[in-house]
């Protein structure tokens, strides 16, 4: 017996060597635009030093996202443990955490915290903008889907957006705006190149772009090339919502390009927290 409980004893010290001492957590801002189906999560990435409470799901109690102007409650659906990294030498593990919000209408927090409650605390990270719209079946519907990647300022970004639409009602639709889901992306409407087109995801985008209308022929196909712009936040996946007089079309959205969840962009963005 006496075996026994020396060798839990040591067990349990060694558990508790190996987590450090110091405790932190790393938040990094992203573009997060989502259009949300039925039961359909976003994933919020954290990289965590030491034994947090945030990382076991029985100690949380609630969890939002908020501004000093917004708040939105969520559900907590699951937290996945993944990756080591290492930052300024210290060991973090990256955990991702799958949220669930009841979405009616388009919201768009700009500066969004993700905030964390236990029993005795409550957390905040700064994550980037938070965009969410509600999917909804309507008339149009994509049939193509590339971005557009050119080098800018030294860094390689989505300039532009290729689709290709199928309207299926027996109506024309004619376009007269197209909004990305994000307060931070402009579309360039007077650039719009209607038509389909031999470009490529690494094509110059400036020797594609036109000045045409967007209209949508009753049961017919057309491609558009939507140049957009924007400074500041990662971006690499976003929802759109074309508009036609008072009709909304929602473009669910698509990852263009998948670099994980931390890709070397927004490494620059890192906000460390140190926790007593």
């Amino acid at each position: 017996m006496k075996k026994i409980i020396i060798l839990i004893g040591l067990v349990t010290i060694a558990i508790f060597l190996a987590w450090p001492t110091t405790k932190s957590v790393i938040s990094f801002r992203h573009t997060y635009s989502r259009v949300l189906r039925d039961e359909e999560s976003i994933t919020i990435p954290l990289m965590i030093r030491g034994n947090h409470e945030i990382i076991d799901m029985n100690n949380i109690q609630t969890i939002r996202i908020v501004n000093d102007d917004y708040v939105i409650s969520g559900t907590l659906q699951e937290i996945v443990s993944g990756d080591e990294y290492y930052y300024q030498n210290d060991k973090y593990v990256a955990y991702y955490f799958g949220l669930l919000f009841d979405c009616f209408e388009k919201t768009i927090i700009d500066n969004a915290y993700f905030e964390i409650s236990t029993d005795s605390n409550t957390y905040s990270y700064l994550i980037g903008d938070f965009c969410i719209a509600p999917y909804f079946e309507n008339d149009i519907s994509v049939f193509e889907e590339m971005a557009i990647l050119n080098t800018v300022n030294g860094e390689e970004k989505i300039v532009g957006i290729y689709l290709g639409l199928e309207n299926n009602s027996i109506n024309d639709i004619n376009v007269d705006d197209i909004e990305i889901i994000s307060p931070n992306i402009k579309v360039e409407l007077n650039e719009l190149s209607v038509g389909e087109s031999d470009i490529s995801m690494f094509s110059s985008i400036s020797d594609y772009t036109g000045n045409d209308t967007l209209k949508v022929p009753s049961e017919g196909r057309v491609h558009v090339l939507i140049p957009i712009t924007y400074d500041g936040f990662y971006l690499n996946r976003f929802g759109i919502i074309l508009s036609a007089g008072d009709e909304r079309y929602v473009i669910d959205d698509f990852m263009f390009v998948n670099e994980g969840y931390f890709p070397d962009q927004i490494l620059s963005t890192a906000k460390v927290y140190s926790i007593d």
